[in-house]
């Protein structure tokens, strides 16, 4: 009889942090037994003074075995998403047939102070599944993800940046044993295993495609040749009542990942959601929250609780339907989704539920959600990013 895919979480809110840490993992191993093949550890500011001993009570209790983790605003596990208050989230996995491996990644700048180079990344096949977990004051996330894409076959990543207990306070990672503080860590497995994305920006288009034709770095100067504040108000202008009330409480741009027209893109796929930042009519020029190339579609966006509902719960209904055998999930979702978005607690995770009844899902909130788009890694915003986890079949095995 072939071993199955399985997984199991722990959650804890006890603010006394050894008990906490203790209980989460001794709720997976009652659910999996000790030495998993895998562990993602995620932990609220509230017990940085004590991380050590967190990190110690888990790998005592679980046995060794590859582990990466972070602390976060908030964490997400047991069908709940805690955004207050002390929390422990564990997630672990036994995956036969899959090589599993944890790694770290270092910024090294260059001596010149003009760029540097990261350490740390394993090679890996575009088959590989990556967990990433960054701190985004360390490590410059974004390039060093466009700089995988521009390298063709990327595995997909699933993770999002880490956070801390205050603006000033840094941010923690684990790796296996070890406490860090910068850069960034994360899981990569290989085989069996493999963790499926469902990335919903929660966004829908307003108005038609542009055409940038103007811009530099962040800046939108022209689209279509015409100064980009008087398409902007074009859309505005034709909007009903109600879409320009969203539009405005949280303007967004579409910006077209891949020019994927001819594979039947529609709607908000294939898109890249950035904030509009900045206006000014004076000058015409609009500024984006991420760099921006001329030649590239461009279309505006809406945020609203309903249209973020509807999309996540249109993924995951697709995903029933593709794999309705999950053995369990990671759930990386925007600090600014939660009780900030729904007005109710528990949404994403909720409906993870719904599709997927009792599935262990665990994981955090982050500053930046990271996850495929047209199969290529970005950071984004507002977004939940999810890994399911699938089986490929008992034919794959570890290279």
């Amino acid at each position: 009889m072939t071993a199955q895919l399985l997984a199991a979480e722990g959650l804890s809110y006890d603010p006394r942090s050894r008990v906490a840490a203790k209980e989460v993992a001794q709720q997976v191993v009652q659910e999996i037994g000790a030495h998993p093949d895998l562990a993602l550890l995620f932990v609220t500011g509230h017990h940085e003074a004590a991380l050590p001993d967190v990190l110690k009570s888990v790998r005592n209790i679980l046995g060794p075995c590859p582990l990466a983790g972070c602390t976060a605003s908030g964490v997400i596990g047991g069908g709940r998403e805690i955004q207050e208050g002390p929390a422990i989230a564990l997630w672990c996995a036994r995956l036969p047939n899959t090589r599993v491996q944890a790694y770290k990644l270092q910024y090294e700048p260059e001596e010149s102070g003009e760029g540097g180079y990261i350490r740390g990344w394993l090679d890996c096949s575009r088959e590989a599944s990556v967990v990433l977990l960054a701190d985004p004051t360390t490590l410059p996330a974004e390039p060093f993800l466009t700089s995988l894409r521009k390298e063709g076959r990327v595995p997909y990543i699933i993770g999002g940046l880490a956070g801390a207990s205050a603006p000033s306070a840094p941010v923690h990672l684990f790796h296996n044993e070890e406490l860090l503080t910068g850069g960034a860590v994360g899981l990569v497995f290989e085989g069996r295993a493999q963790l499926q994305p469902v990335v919903s920006q929660g966004c829908r288009p307003v108005g038609q495609p542009f055409r940038i034709t103007r811009s530099e770095e962040n800046l939108i100067y022209e689209l279509e040749r015409n100064p980009a504040f008087e398409a902007l108000n074009q859309v505005l202008l034709a909007l009903d009542d109600r879409d320009r009330m969203h539009f405005q409480m949280g303007p967004q741009v579409g910006l077209r990942a891949v020019e994927a027209a001819a594979q039947g893109e529609v709607g908000s796929a294939g898109f890249l959601i950035r904030p509009v930042v900045a206006v000014d009519p004076e000058s015409g020029t609009l500024a984006v929250g991420g760099a921006v190339e001329e030649g590239t579609t461009l279309q505006f966006h809406a945020r609203d609780q309903d249209s973020a509902h509807r999309e996540l719960e249109s993924l995951l209904e697709l995903s029933t339907a593709l794999s309705p055998e999950v053995a369990g999930a990671l759930l990386f979702s925007c600090h600014g989704r939660g009780t900030h978005l729904f007005r109710e607690a528990d949404h994403d995770i909720g409906l993870i539920r719904r599709y997927y009844p009792k599935l262990p899902a665990s994981g955090m909130f982050a500053g930046g959600e990271i996850g495929p788009v047209c199969g290529q890694p970005y950071i984004h915003g507002f977004t939940a990013s999810i890994g399911l986890l699938v089986d490929r079949g008992a034919d794959y095995s570890a290279p």
